[in-house]
Protein backbone atom coordinates (compact mmCIF):
# COMPACT_ATOMS: atom_id res chain seq x y z
CA UNK A 1 0.00 0.00 0.00
CA UNK A 2 1.69 3.50 -1.01
CA UNK A 3 -0.31 6.60 0.80
CA UNK A 4 1.57 10.15 0.11
CA UNK A 5 1.27 12.32 3.01
CA UNK A 6 1.85 16.00 1.32
CA UNK A 7 5.40 15.71 -0.27
CA UNK A 8 6.33 12.27 1.88
CA UNK A 9 5.51 8.75 0.95
CA UNK A 10 4.51 6.16 3.14
CA UNK A 11 4.69 2.25 2.40
CA UNK A 12 2.84 -0.32 3.94
CA UNK A 13 2.95 -4.13 4.25
CA UNK A 14 0.41 -6.58 5.09
CA UNK A 15 -3.11 -5.96 5.69
CA UNK A 16 -3.46 -2.99 8.41
CA UNK A 17 -0.88 0.07 7.92
CA UNK A 18 -1.48 2.49 11.11
CA UNK A 19 -0.14 5.92 9.81
CA UNK A 20 -1.27 8.15 12.44
CA UNK A 21 -1.33 7.08 16.63
CA UNK A 22 -1.59 10.00 19.27
CA UNK A 23 -1.20 8.75 22.49
CA UNK A 24 -2.09 5.14 21.72
CA UNK A 25 -4.90 5.70 19.76
CA UNK A 26 -5.13 4.61 16.22
CA UNK A 27 -6.40 7.56 14.18
CA UNK A 28 -5.39 6.80 10.82
CA UNK A 29 -5.08 3.17 9.22
CA UNK A 30 -6.00 1.44 6.41
CA UNK A 31 -6.42 -1.96 5.42
CA UNK A 32 -6.19 -4.03 2.57
CA UNK A 33 -7.92 -7.02 1.45
CA UNK A 34 -9.13 -9.07 -1.98
CA UNK A 35 -10.89 -5.78 -2.96
CA UNK A 36 -8.80 -3.22 -2.20
CA UNK A 37 -7.94 -0.49 0.41
CA UNK A 38 -10.36 0.37 3.44
CA UNK A 39 -9.80 3.39 6.12
CA UNK A 40 -10.11 3.22 10.00
CA UNK A 41 -10.10 7.03 11.27
CA UNK A 42 -10.76 8.91 14.17
CA UNK A 43 -11.45 12.83 13.51
CA UNK A 44 -11.25 15.17 16.12
CA UNK A 45 -11.15 18.53 16.95
CA UNK A 46 -8.72 20.82 18.63
CA UNK A 47 -11.72 20.76 21.46
CA UNK A 48 -11.28 16.87 22.01
CA UNK A 49 -14.69 16.19 20.32
CA UNK A 50 -15.07 13.70 17.59
CA UNK A 51 -15.64 15.08 14.15
CA UNK A 52 -16.03 12.16 11.73
CA UNK A 53 -14.86 7.99 12.10
CA UNK A 54 -14.52 5.70 9.18
CA UNK A 55 -14.69 1.72 10.16
CA UNK A 56 -13.62 -0.03 6.94
CA UNK A 57 -14.83 3.09 4.48
CA UNK A 58 -17.99 2.71 6.82
CA UNK A 59 -19.30 5.53 8.46
CA UNK A 60 -19.72 5.66 12.44
CA UNK A 61 -22.60 7.64 13.53
CA UNK A 62 -22.03 11.32 14.88
CA UNK A 63 -25.25 13.03 16.09
CA UNK A 64 -22.95 15.54 18.46
CA UNK A 65 -20.81 17.63 16.27
CA UNK A 66 -21.43 19.08 12.97
CA UNK A 67 -19.69 18.72 9.79
CA UNK A 68 -19.88 17.54 6.56
CA UNK A 69 -18.36 15.84 3.94
CA UNK A 70 -18.66 15.85 0.27
CA UNK A 71 -17.85 13.40 -3.04
CA UNK A 72 -16.10 15.70 -5.89
CA UNK A 73 -17.66 14.67 -9.20
CA UNK A 74 -14.30 12.49 -10.05
CA UNK A 75 -16.14 9.88 -7.40
CA UNK A 76 -12.42 8.69 -5.79
CA UNK A 77 -12.73 11.60 -3.43
CA UNK A 78 -13.65 12.46 -0.06
CA UNK A 79 -13.54 16.41 1.60
CA UNK A 80 -14.44 16.63 5.13
CA UNK A 81 -15.55 19.75 6.49
CA UNK A 82 -16.11 20.87 10.20
CA UNK A 83 -18.88 22.88 12.05
CA UNK A 84 -16.69 26.25 10.40
CA UNK A 85 -16.56 24.60 7.28
CA UNK A 86 -12.74 24.05 7.06
CA UNK A 87 -11.73 21.66 5.20
CA UNK A 88 -10.44 18.88 7.98
CA UNK A 89 -9.87 16.11 6.00
CA UNK A 90 -8.92 15.38 1.99
CA UNK A 91 -8.41 11.64 0.74
CA UNK A 92 -7.90 11.24 -2.97
CA UNK A 93 -7.95 7.11 -3.91
CA UNK A 94 -5.50 7.07 -6.52
CA UNK A 95 -5.90 3.30 -6.94
CA UNK A 96 -6.89 0.29 -5.30
CA UNK A 97 -3.29 0.39 -3.73
CA UNK A 98 -3.04 3.79 -3.07
CA UNK A 99 -3.92 7.46 -1.92
CA UNK A 100 -3.35 10.65 -1.14
CA UNK A 101 -3.80 12.31 2.39
CA UNK A 102 -3.78 15.44 4.11
CA UNK A 103 -5.47 16.95 6.95
CA UNK A 104 -5.96 17.73 10.89
CA UNK A 105 -5.50 15.06 13.38
CA UNK A 106 -5.87 16.06 17.12
CA UNK A 107 -5.79 13.96 19.64
CA UNK A 108 -5.06 14.70 23.60
CA UNK A 109 -3.37 17.64 23.27
CA UNK A 110 -1.18 16.73 20.20
CA UNK A 111 -2.01 17.76 16.94
CA UNK A 112 -0.83 16.33 13.54
CA UNK A 113 -0.90 17.88 10.23
CA UNK A 114 -0.42 16.34 6.80
CA UNK A 115 -0.33 19.41 4.08
CA UNK A 116 0.99 19.62 0.54
CA UNK A 117 4.39 21.04 2.17
CA UNK A 118 4.76 17.99 4.82
CA UNK A 119 4.11 16.62 8.13
CA UNK A 120 4.26 18.70 11.09
CA UNK A 121 4.04 17.10 14.32
CA UNK A 122 3.24 19.55 17.09
CA UNK A 123 6.43 21.62 16.39
CA UNK A 124 8.27 19.29 14.39
CA UNK A 125 8.52 19.49 10.87
CA UNK A 126 8.80 16.70 7.92
CA UNK A 127 9.61 17.68 4.54
CA UNK A 128 10.21 14.27 1.81
CA UNK A 129 10.32 11.69 3.61
CA UNK A 130 10.36 8.13 2.80
CA UNK A 131 8.30 5.88 5.60
CA UNK A 132 8.16 2.46 6.13
CA UNK A 133 6.85 0.92 9.61
CA UNK A 134 6.42 -2.76 8.67
CA UNK A 135 5.37 -3.27 12.54
CA UNK A 136 4.63 -0.31 13.96
CA UNK A 137 2.95 3.05 13.10
CA UNK A 138 3.78 5.50 10.26
CA UNK A 139 3.38 8.64 12.55
CA UNK A 140 3.67 7.96 16.55
CA UNK A 141 3.29 10.41 19.07
CA UNK A 142 3.21 8.84 22.66
CA UNK A 143 1.34 9.95 25.88
CA UNK A 144 2.46 12.53 27.79
CA UNK A 145 4.07 11.72 30.87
Amino acid sequence: MKLYLGDSLGIGRGSRFVVIQIAGEDLLAFNRDQNGMSLDLRLFDADGKIIYGLDHNKLLPNNNNMWYAEVPATGHSILVHDQHAVTVLSVNYINKLAMRLSGQFHYAGHTVTVGEDGILMDTIKINSALISSPTGAMISIPKRP
